[in-house]
């Protein structure tokens, strides 16, 4: 049974991937109930993907979008956690134990925290099923940093690094949906 899964994380969300022949459904669930609802960060698979991810780290120093990604993010956002890098900061990977990482998952990767979704042919009562006998429970909780507020004046930052080209970036915040959608209702009035 061919099974492919890949997982990734962005700013506001953790997405674990799977995609899997029809009569596999309910093995890709219990894999993905498993590592949501028992994961144990075994010492030595942590201590292998702590070097990976600080190889993952070192490497986008070299990578000029990196660089100026990481800046103009750090810019925009200051102090707030999208200013910093989503894969973490070398230092804190470097200082982050299992427990560090058993308490941050336990408060935030909860069931009640989370979204299944699944396509493809499948009979929705036994995925909602195996959804409630898997996923159920748990408590919601917090689910992240705070309302983001971007700096409010212009500003201009120049990185000096030893890139074969020059990489200019120009961002800025754009309205949370809600102010976005209550400004396109009034013109439409």
């Amino acid at each position: 049974m061919l099974f492919r899964s890949n997982a990734w994380t962005a700013f506001d969300e953790t997405v674990f991937h799977v995609t899997i022949p029809t009569a596999g459904v309910e093995r890709a669930m219990e894999v993905l109930a498993e590592m949501v609802r028992h994961a144990t960060f075994d010492p030595d698979e942590l201590r292998q993907e702590r070097r990976v991810v600080l190889e993952e780290i070192r490497g986008t120093r070299d990578d000029p979008d990196s660089v100026l990604g990481e800046a103009a993010w750090g810019a925009v956002w200051g102090t707030h956690p999208y200013g910093r890098p989503i894969i973490g900061h070398a230092s804190a990977v470097a200082r982050m134990g299992r427990d560090d990482l058993l308490r941050f998952y336990r408060s935030r990767y909860q069931p009640a925290n989370a979204v299944l979704a699944v396509a493809g042919p499948v009979d929705p009562g036994r995925v909602e099923a195996l959804a409630a006998r898997l996923f159920g429970g748990g408590r919601a909780v917090r689910r992240g940093p705070p309302r983001p507020t971007a700096r409010r004046r212009t500003r201009a930052r120049v990185l000096r690094r030893g890139f074969e080209a020059a990489l200019v970036d120009l961002s800025w915040p754009v309205p949370r949906s809600e102010e976005h959608t209550s400004e396109l209702q009034s013109h439409s009035d």
